[in-house]
């Protein structure tokens, strides 16, 4: 429970500072944004070519042909808009702003008047070019059309207020950004037509993701360009709680009354003629029946060029694309707030139990696992379902849960490492404690395994011990203890404990080694004569000697940590380690060094020099056992 705990915590932490962090310091939004223009292109590729939009675009060759925009009649846009009408088309958008009167009637009248020289005749010219002004025959044209959208412009500017609410939409709740200033056709254009506004929203980077549908020009709701388009050939639309009524189809929209625009089509895919093709009649005669023409410009000189996700973009052609997403109710809708927290926190919390509860290598490919599996789920559920997860907080948060949780691993690893080397150093050899650390196969907190156990004792030492300081008794034991213990070392032995003068050691463990009945009879005659050594050396020093004698037996014992919180050592317990130290004493009254029982005679594969003792009974069992001498050759 509390290792769970403590990875609930620590994921925590990590969502704190991947998700919190950044919504405040957003240094993501870059890479994110860079994500999302990706799935808008990887989308783009299967979309379709439109039959139901055609582009009038003042191209390079239309400037080209009728000659410098800036010194345009009025009396062509009136032209194409009457040769456009007369094919019935659904509806005629033009995305320019005719808010000043046209200039070229203004200079042909300062020209009559500097040729007449007479006033009455200058007065006369005046009035008629007055009726037959361009902006005449423009206003003309689309009061005859009655389906022509013209643009205008919100902005926050100090201009003076214009009653625009015959343009307007109902809408009790106005939670769109309030604009003071608004730029738009002059009066006699928008006697017979419709107003929209072609203000497009450009990110930081800008680039242009999303657009208003809905504008607050002083409390009056005014649809974009697009929606007035679209409105045009439904007729009814409406507005009710963030959502837009249109024909068959409802549009959420997010606050501020923001859509995602989801580009179905760039340059290439939409259907397009030249404005001088249409100006001069070169275009069949049902080439705009019943479709949706929208005059925009792409020439580089008029600079209406944006930047999309898709590529740079005439705003006509980001009109058409948005007018594409009204009619098929196919904008991108982002992943609440809420929804992309609950993924990332959830994919933060298995990520790090992943790291610190798998083996690094099963870690490694779990984590690629989560972190393709989900870039690949992000982009599927866009191009299936236009619906935008996050991509950079959950992916920052799988990698930085995983290296957290690797990096908490190989700091407990290591703890427990050092635990470990701690703990059996003082049982077993620098090899063996190695061999330790580096087994997949051993394990700490319990199990049965075949062992043999040894145990060896000084005989009356204890009586020797009683009339000797205690500084000379402790040396010679400190002094037999490393000898034994060097030689239980080098048999892969364990010395499990010194318990008074006395030895026990198991062979077999921490770590399987074959043969170890073999190699705790070879350890006990090395520590025999070891010991006839150190005799020789102690009768000089103490004036006596000492024999030792040795108990062996082999079986299932269960070895592992054993003790309470404050106290706990690896050992070895079980009626083999009992009928060792039963053994063991056994010497004392058959004048023996060794002793092995039945089952470690029964496991030794090696040659030795033994004597059956035959049955004996030993406290604690009920049955007899054989015991067999192990006799040294000196």
């Amino acid at each position: 429970m509390r290792k769970f705990l403590n990875i609930v915590f620590f994921s925590i932490i990590i969502f704190l500072i991947v998700f919190v962090l950044l919504e405040f310091i957003p240094l993501h939004l870059p890479v994110e944004m860079k994500f999302y223009d990706l799935k808008q292109r990887i989308n783009l590729e299967e979309k379709y070519i439109p039959e139901d939009i055609v582009i009038v675009d003042i191209d390079d060759r239309s400037i080209d042909e009728l000659g410098r925009y800036q010194n345009w009649p009025r009396y062509y846009f009136g032209k194409v808009i009457e040769r456009i009408s007369i094919q019935e088309p659904l509806v005629i958008g033009v995305d320019f702003i005719f808010s000043e009167p046209d200039t070229m009637n203004s200079l042909i009248k300062e020209i009559y008047k500097n040729l007449l020289k007479d006033k009455i005749k200058t007065e006369i010219a005046d009035t008629i070019l007055n009726i037959f002004s361009f902006d005449r025959y423009l206003s003309s044209a689309i009061n005859m059309s009655g389906k022509v959208v013209l643009a205008g412009i919100v902005n926050n500017e100090k201009r003076k207020e214009h009653d625009i609410k015959r343009y307007s939409i109902k809408d009790e709740i106005k939670i769109y950004p309030e604009y003071n200033g608004i730029i738009y056709p002059l009066e006699e254009f928008l006697i017979n037509s419709y107003l929209g506004i072609i203000n497009v929203n450009a990110d930081f980077d800008g680039i242009v993701r999303n657009v208003p549908l809905l504008f607050n020009y002083r409390s009056s709701i005014i649809p974009s360009f697009s929606l007035s388009v679209v409105n045009v050939m439904k007729m009814n639309l409406s507005v009710c709680e963030g959502k837009i009524g249109i024909g068959d189809n409802v549009i959420e929209i997010e606050k501020n009354g923001i859509v995602h625009i989801n580009y179905l089509c760039n340059i290439e895919n939409l259907k397009k003629v030249s404005f001088s093709d249409v100006y001069f009649d070169r275009v069949n005669p049902d080439f705009f029946r019943n479709k949706i023409v929208l005059i925009g410009s792409s020439a580089s000189a008029l600079s209406d060029l944006r930047n999309t996700p898709v590529g740079i973009m005439p705003g006509i052609y980001i009109h058409s694309n948005i007018i594409l997403n009204i009619l098929n109710n196919n904008f991108i809708k982002l992943a609440p707030l809420w929804l992309n927290y609950i993924i990332g926190f959830l994919l933060i919390f298995f990520i790090t139990i992943i790291a610190i509860r798998t083996r690094p290598i099963i870690s490694i490919i779990l984590f690629v696992i989560f972190l393709v599996s989900y870039i690949i789920f992000n982009i599927l559920t866009y191009i299936i379902f236009l619906y935008s997860f996050e991509f950079t907080r959950p992916i920052l948060g799988i990698i930085t849960s995983y290296l957290f949780g690797l990096g908490f691993r190989i700091a407990i690893v290591e703890a427990e490492r050092r635990k470990l080397r701690q703990t059996f150093s003082k049982y077993v050899s620098p090899d063996i404690v190695e061999k330790i650390l580096s087994s997949k196969d051993f394990y700490i907190k319990g199990e049965r395994k075949e062992i043999t156990v040894l145990f060896c004792d000084i005989r009356d030492y204890t009586g020797y011990s009683e009339d000797k300081p205690p500084e000379l008794v402790v040396k010679t034991l400190n002094e037999y203890f490393d000898e034994m213990s060097n030689i239980i070392f080098a048999y892969n032995g364990m010395v499990d404990k010194f318990i008074g003068d006395g030895i026990m050691a198991i062979f077999g463990a921490p770590l399987n080694f074959p043969g170890h009945a073999d190699k705790a009879v070879s350890a006990g005659i090395e520590m025999v004569k070891k010991v006839k050594e150190l005799n020789k050396k102690w009768v000089k020093e103490k004036g006596r000697s000492f024999e030792i004698g040795i108990g062996i037996n082999t079986g299932i014992a269960i070895v592992g940590n054993v003790g309470s919180q404050r106290r706990i050592e690896y050992t070895a317990i079980g009626d083999v380690v009992n009928t060792a130290a039963r053994i063991e004493p056994l010497n004392k009254e058959y004048s023996t060094n060794i002793l092995i029982s039945e089952t470690t005679f029964s496991k030794l594969q090696n040659e030795y020099n033994y004597r059956n003792l035959g049955k004996v009974r030993i406290r604690g069992k009920k049955e007899e056992i054989t015991i067999y001498e192990i006799i040294i050759p000196f």
